[in-house]
């Protein structure tokens, strides 16, 4: 009876401990599946780190704000069917100090280019929005093209970009309600995956957009590439 029992109870730890490896097993897949998604679950804290200026510029407009507003609103397929196109850098090179570079400087970010016209009032240099949509393109000065990444109407504005790894870029959005109000975006676009996650705030702020982007356009960013 004695050995019987032995032999129940040793079954019972190995049963336990098959499915406690199971559960590890499966958390494990599970984080590595929902990767993405993990990451934008973090949005409170990725955001002030990746945009601590436009940060500022949400706190100090709306006393409101609080970074825990931002939630996950999915990752979808993006740039799958988006072509390239031929840059021509002499058209490029009023928006050169505007463009936001990689690591290596062999691509860029352009914010500005299909958005805004340079205008010139004695050696005063100003800029001008151009058209009512918004675009969002990727230069490669290796292979001398041009590729769409995001694309808005009028209603959406972006406010910033940054690279958030070599093949990751970041863009805080925002969707203009009114002219003193928008409600704020972040989304996270991966290259190579060609995936885009969308994290979302979860309210309306009173924020002065145009303002913000003008004033950033003011200052010298980068040393141009070409």
């Amino acid at each position: 009876m004695r050995n019987k029992l032995i032999i129940v109870f040793t079954l019972s730890l190995l049963l336990v401990a098959c499915n406690n490896e199971a559960d590890v097993k499966e958390q494990s897949e599970d984080s590595t599946l929902q990767g993405i998604e993990v990451s934008g679950n973090q949005a409170a804290g990725s955001f002030q780190a990746v945009f601590p200026e436009l940060s500022n510029f949400y706190d100090q407009s709306d006393n409101s704000f609080e970074y825990t507003q931002f939630n996950n609103a999915g990752t979808r397929n993006s740039m799958d069917s988006v072509k390239e196109y031929a840059i021509v850098k002499e058209q490029l090179k009023p928006y050169a100090y505007l463009l936001i570079y990689n690591n290596d400087s062999s691509q860029a970010i352009d914010l500005y280019s299909y958005n805004y016209i340079e205008t010139k009032k004695g050696n005063n240099r100003n800029w001008e929005q151009g058209e009512a949509d918004t675009e969002v393109a990727l230069i490669d000065f290796k292979k001398n093209t041009r590729r769409r990444l995001y694309f808005s109407g009028p209603s959406y504005a972006v406010l910033d970009a940054k690279w958030i790894g070599d093949d990751s870029i970041a863009l805080a959005t925002a969707e203009i309600i009114s002219d003193q109000k928008s409600k704020p975006s972040f989304i996270k676009l991966y290259l190579k995956e060609k995936q885009q996650e969308t994290i979302e705030y979860g309210d309306t702020l009173q924020l002065d957009i145009n303002n913000y982007v003008e004033k950033k356009m003011n200052r010298v960013r980068t040393t141009p590439a070409f």
